[in-house]
C-alpha cells in the first residue's frame, strides 16, 4: 500500500514480496496469526493460520527477511503479536516471534504492551482460574522494529537490580488474588502484591524462596523467585537442586533502554535461555503495570512501565 495521490493495493505472500524492491519501503505494519489458534482458510497451504507453532516460527522468520530486505534504513516494521495457551501452559509465540525479527536483522525500538480492557475477571472465568491453577491472557505485544545498517550492539542481559525490596508484610490476606496475564498496581507497593500473588498460587505451604536472599542451603521448596532477571545460569543450576519436582520457579525482570534508544529484550532472551533447558516448561508470562510512578522527560522514546514474570515448571 502506498500513499499519495493514488492508492496501490498489492496480494501477494508476506514470505516473498519478489515484486518489492529493496530498500523502496516506509513502514510495514502486521498482525500475523497466532499459529494455528484460529483457522482462517482451509486447503490453503500458504495460510499461516494453518501452522502450527514450530512450523509458524519458521515460516514467519522468512516474512521478518523479506520484510528488512524491503524496507528503508532507518525505517520501521510493526507487528502485534499474542500467546497461545494449551493444556494450561502459556505458549510464547509473541517472544518467540519477536526473537525470528531480531535474527533477520532488525533492532527492537519499542515493546508496547497492549493489554484487553476489562481484564479483571469475576464469578466463573475467576473461580476456574484459582482452581485449575492458569491465567487468563490479557495481552498482547506491539513490537517496533528498526532497521539499521550499523553493526548490531549484541543482546545481553544486563545487570539491573530492581530498585525496590520487598517488605516484611508480603502475606497480607486483604489482596486480592490476579487472574489474568496483567497485574496493575501501583508504584509504591507493586513488588509486595506481585510477591503475594506468586507465594498464594504456587506455594501452597508457603515454601518460597527469594534468589539471593534467603536462599542458602534450601531444598524440597515449593517456589523459588528471581527479583532481578540477572545471573541466569547460577539461578537455573540453584532452582534444579532446591525445588521439588513441579515446582515453580518465577522470574520478575524487565527489558532495558540502552544508550542508542533501542531496546535490549532481556525478557526474550532469559525466555530463550529457559527454552534450551529441558528441566523447565513456561507456565505463565504476565505484565505487571506499574502506575503512578515517575516518568522520565520526554526523549523521542517510550517509557517502560511494565516488567514481567516469567513462570516456569520443573519438569514433575
Amino acid at each position: 500500500l502506498t500513499f499519495g495521490t493514488s492508492a496501490k493495493f498489492l496480494a501477494g505472500d508476506a514470505r516473498d514480496l519478489n515484486n518489492i524492491e529493496n530498500n523502496s519501503i516506509d513502514l510495514i505494519c502486521a498482525h500475523p496469526p497466532y499459529a494455528d489458534i484460529v483457522q482462517y482458510t482451509h486447503n490453503n497451504e500458504g495460510d499461516l493460520s494453518n501452522f502450527g507453532v514450530e512450523n509458524f516460527l519458521v515460516e514467519i522468520e522468512k516474512t521478518a527477511r523479506e520484510s528488512y530486505r524491503v524496507l528503508k534504513p532507518d525505517c520501521r516494521c510493526v507487528i502485534l503479536i499474542g500467546d497461545m495457551r494449551k493444556n494450561k501452559n502459556v505458549i510464547p509465540l509473541g517472544f518467540q516471534t519477536i526473537e525470528r525479527f531480531l535474527n533477520s536483522g532488525f533492532e527492537l525500538e519499542e515493546l508496547i504492551i497492549k493489554r484487553q480492557h476489562n481484564c479483571k475477571t469475576t464469578g466463573f472465568w475467576y473461580t476456574n482460574s484459582i482452581k485449575y491453577n492458569f491465567l487468563l491472557l490479557a495481552h498482547e505485544y506491539l513490537a517496533v522494529f528498526k532497521k539499521k545498517e550499523a553493526k548490531r550492539i549484541t543482546d545481553k542481559i544486563i545487570n539491573s537490580e530492581l530498585s525496590v525490596k520487598p517488605s516484611k508484610n508480603i502475606i497480607d490476606e486483604t489482596n486480592r488474588l490476579e487472574s489474568t496475564t496483567v497485574w496493575i498496581f501501583d508504584e509504591k507497593d507493586w513488588l509486595n502484591k506481585t510477591l503475594y500473588n506468586l507465594i498464594k498460587r504456587y506455594s501452597s505451604v508457603n515454601k518460597y524462596v527469594l534468589f539471593n536472599h534467603n536462599a542458602e542451603g534450601v531444598q524440597n521448596t515449593d517456589l523459588v523467585i528471581d527479583l532481578s532477571g540477572n545471573n541466569i545460569s547460577p539461578l537455573i543450576h540453584y532452582a534444579k537442586k532446591a525445588l521439588s519436582p513441579g515446582g515453580i520457579l518465577a522470574i520478575v525482570c524487565e527489558d532495558i533502554r540502552r544508550e542508542d534508544g533501542l531496546i535490549t529484550p532481556v525478557t526474550v532472551n532469559i525466555e530463550r535461555l529457559l527454552r534450551a533447558d529441558k528441566e523447565f516448561n513456561i507456565k505463565e508470562i504476565v505484565v505487571v503495570s506499574v502506575e503512578n510512578g515517575d516518568r522520565a522527560n520526554d526523549n523521542g522514546s517510550l517509557d517502560i512501565t511494565h516488567k514481567y514474570i516469567l513462570i516456569y515448571k520443573k519438569a514433575d
